[in-house]
């Protein structure tokens, strides 16, 4: 995501609470799966569940794509 498109979010987040929820979720996401990536180690589980949270983050941002196309 870019400078221009962070920009748009926070000028629209007051006023749409859905893509507050989603930027909240898309940072919070963002943070767990660089937790993962500085592991040097990764059990089976733990890749599960960072290819899991990859695809949310990913449908998320999706999504907030989606609001920002119309409010352009």
């Amino acid at each position: 995501m870019d400078a221009r498109d962070t920009l748009l979010v926070e000028q629209l987040i007051p006023e749409n609470t859905r893509l507050q929820a989603l930027w909240n979720e898309h940072l919070e996401l963002e943070r767990v799966l660089d937790d993962y990536a500085g592991r040097s180690y990764l059990t089976p589980f733990d890749e599960a569940e960072a290819k899991r949270l990859k695809r949310r983050k990913l449908l998320g941002k999706d999504e907030i794509f989606k609001i920002l196309s119309t409010a352009r």
